[in-house]
């Protein structure tokens, strides 16, 4: 193991021996949280003890299962589809199948919980709450001990453990350096065009886009198809085999952009779907989530490392405005106000150029949007006061005098790239009886 995570198992192992039986292990996405458990089931192994490492869905099941081969450890698994081996000390758990059996199976020493933080979920709470009122000893894994509501897990632990922050990850090289591009629109939706913008900061790389749902999605597979990039959609009905063939064919390089729907989030292996090694190098987020949990783990599908790599950040949705910097340094707790930023992302500006809206907007600001809507192209609409918008955008625009020498340095090398505006693309242009865009600047 890594020198973190041998720390960190140590820790783990000296809590539990004070008699502590239900703790929280929180690891940034990419930090090896299926490597540590291993390490865990393997140590329990050897001396006889019973593990059930518990999984939210079914498609980890098979991730865990097959990490678990290649570490040479005996296990069974408990999930639909899947042949019983009542027999094996280790057990691989999906938690759909598992709550319903759980008077059929022993009560093991320790369960193991990944994604702990959807342990709020009916069906979670009830297999936990049953295990750890046995004698179980629960321990949960998490990239962020934060439920969606807000809300921290001290209801379930009383003790957390903390691992290394994704910038130290990065700076260690366990994680690969960033570029986070993003529109100066924190109110808009959807902003900038999918095609272009891929092809001006990410052409030819191996890219993963999120988006809001299955039309969408094909939507935007269409328009990559039209300009010539090779392009599928995936989302969790697509069959089983067309899944595998799809995905292996973005492994060798056939396919260039996937864009899927509630399928590549939390512990989904890619490499183990396909068969061998596949290293994203840009994400796209197409759609918005009030899920900080889900923003740090799309960002960490392009974080994996490769030799001389820098992964690309396209949010076209404006995520860093509800969560901020993907590497801040944060605060975690058991607390309600876990998460936060304690120290805003540091980063040199060529290497992680536009990382930061602050940058962004001082060097984009003398770019105007006009947004666009379906029922009203063209036409300026008026202030209060009678005057266009568009020259009240122009003159917001004005251009301001930069003190700082770094940031002056930073805004010339950018305008020697040539920004560009991030306009609404037609195809996401929303009538006015669902949601109207508003003019602003990119």
């Amino acid at each position: 193991m890594r020198p973190y995570q041998e720390r960190v198992s140590h820790e783990v192992g000296a809590i539990l021996r004070e008699g502590v039986r239900r703790v929280l292990v929180q690891m940034s996405t990419g930090a090896g949280k299926t490597v540590l458990a291993s390490h865990f089931i393997e140590r329990a192994q050897a001396t006889g003890r019973r593990i059930f490492f518990l999984c939210h869905r079914i498609e980890l099941v098979a991730g865990t299962s097959g990490t678990l081969e290649r570490y040479g450890i005996s296990h069974g698994v408990i999930a639909a589809g899947y042949a019983a081996n009542p027999e094996a000390l280790i057990q691989v758990c999906s938690i759909d199948t598992l709550k319903t059996r759980l008077g059929d199976v022993p009560t093991p020493w320790a369960i193991i919980v990944d994604e702990t933080h959807h342990c709020r979920a009916a069906g979670w709470e009830q297999a936990i709450s049953h295990f750890v009122d046995a004698g179980s000893i629960l321990i949960g894994l998490t990239a962020t001990p934060k439920r969606l509501d807000g809300r921290g897990l001290g209801a379930f632990f009383d003790s957390i453990v903390l691992g290394p922050q994704t910038a130290d990850l990065i700076t260690s090289g366990h994680l690969s350096g960033f570029r986070h591009f993003m529109p100066d629109a924190p109110d808009r939706f959807l902003v900038g065009d999918p095609v272009a913008h891929w092809q001006r900061r990410a052409v030819g790389l191996r890219s993963v886009g999120f988006a809001k749902d299955t039309a969408h999605s094909r939507r935007i597979v269409e328009q990559f198809n039209a300009a010539g990039v090779p392009a599928a959609h995936l989302d969790a009905n697509t069959p089983k085999e067309e899944r595998r063939n799809t995905i292996r064919a973005f492994a060798d390089g056939h396919i260039l952009v996937l864009i899927n729907v509630d399928l590549f989030g939390e512990g989904f292996d890619l490499a183990a779907v396909a068969g061998r090694p596949v290293t994203v190098d840009c994400v796209m987020f197409y759609r918005r989530t009030k899920s900080l949990s889900l923003y740090l783990q799309w960002a960490g599908r392009a974080l994996r490392p490769a030799p001389n790599k820098t992964a690309i950040v396209l949010d076209h949705a404006g995520n860093w405005y509800l969560h901020g910097d993907i590497d801040a340094v944060r605060e975690w707790s058991l607390g309600d106000d876990t998460g936060k930023i304690a120290k805003p992302a540091e980063r040199a500006p060529i290497t992680c150029l536009n990382a930061s809206a602050r940058r962004v907007s001082r060097t984009l600001k003398r770019v105007k949007l006009f947004t666009r809507t379906a029922n009203a192209a063209d036409t300026p609409s008026r202030s209060k006061s009678g005057k266009s918008s568009r020259k009240l955008r122009k003159a917001s625009c004005a251009k301001r005098p930069v003190k700082n020498a770094k940031l002056r340095e930073q805004i010339r090398k950018e305008k020697n790239l040539k920004p560009t505006a991030w306009p609404i693309s037609p195809d996401w242009a929303v009538s006015a009886a669902t949601k109207t865009h508003t003019s602003g600047r990119s």
